[in-house]
């Protein structure tokens, strides 16, 4: 995440659009004319033709019905050990049934030292969050060593619980577009549980969509059209596979990682779920073609 920001960012800074930090946004003024942004400390001095909500998941504009999931994970990055076989290329993962989940993930660059990095995940139910934060770092260390061994190197760069962030997972769909000078993307329109960088993709392709609907549209009116109907369908597609697949992957249940196990793990690797699975993750599953 902390890459795709910077490489974002250096882009806005490149097209000279101006920045404004240090505030709190409360909500949006919204006129006949114009939209503009409501902060903590008084309304914004511009008036605009369009708003991009990317607020995320507990933005102030939000709406939609939200569950909140029943397991979350904590997350950090380290380095990648030179030679490790674990997650050369891919993700890798442990279980135990669906209670106890460790990953490690293969991230790019670690922009805290400049080397190829690594993203730790370790599934926990949010109110035993505390608990293990409590422990302290070796109790984490020891958990997770405990169902994967081999990843000592990784686990053993984290120095503090103060280097592991909570993730607490929500499920919603909202309005992509609740009035034609608003447009909602990422979690700010949906959010779903973990997929390992899925819903940054998901927010790019909104981003995307949103740009082509912007250059095509004739008015405001027909750009919230347009967008809508680029996204909206692969969005309630995702949004109800993740819903059906997720307790699969953490969950108290005994018998679904027997199914798991017993299904996905040895049909997934099928030329054909592959080319399904990379079909409905890129979009081109259930999106409408954009022009």
């Amino acid at each position: 995440r902390a890459s795709l920001f910077d490489i974002l960012f250096d882009a806005v800074r490149a097209a000279g659009i101006a920045v404004s930090t240090g505030k709190v946004l409360k909500g949006i003024d919204v006129t006949k004319n114009a939209v503009s942004p409501v902060f903590a400390d008084g309304r914004s001095d511009g008036n605009f033709d369009l708003l991009v909500d990317a607020t995320g998941a507990n933005g102030p504009m939000s709406d939609g019905r939200v569950s909140i999931l029943p397991f979350a994970a904590f997350w950090t990055t380290v380095d990648m050990p030179q030679g490790s076989p674990i997650a050369a290329a891919s993700l890798d993962q442990r279980y135990h049934l669906a209670s106890r989940m460790a990953g490690i993930m293969p991230v790019g660059v670690n922009p805290a030292t400049g080397n190829q990095g690594a993203a730790l995940f370790w599934s926990v139910m949010p109110k035993s969050a505390g608990e293990m934060l409590a422990y302290g770092i070796e109790s984490w260390r020891g958990q997770f060593l405990g169902i994967w061994p081999e990843a000592s190197d990784f686990v053993a760069q984290v120095r503090s619980v103060d280097d592991l962030t909570l993730a607490i997972y929500r499920h919603r769909t909202g309005n992509p577009s609740p009035d034609p000078r608003i447009l909602r993307v990422g979690d700010a329109w949906h959010c779903t549980s973990p997929q390992l960088g899925q819903g940054a993709n998901m927010a790019l392709m909104d981003a995307f969509a949103a740009s082509k609907a912007i250059e095509h549209g004739e008015d405001l009116a027909s750009i919230a059209q347009r967008y809508r109907h680029f996204r909206a369908d692969h969005v309630r597609l995702y949004q109800y596979l993740s819903y059906m697949f997720t307790p699969l992957y953490q969950s108290d249940s005994r018998l679904l990682p027997v199914i798991r196990d017993a299904i996905i793990h040895n049909f997934a690797g099928l030329p054909m779920i592959r080319n399904l699975i990379a079909a409905v993750v890129s979009g081109r599953l259930g999106s409408s073609q954009i022009s």
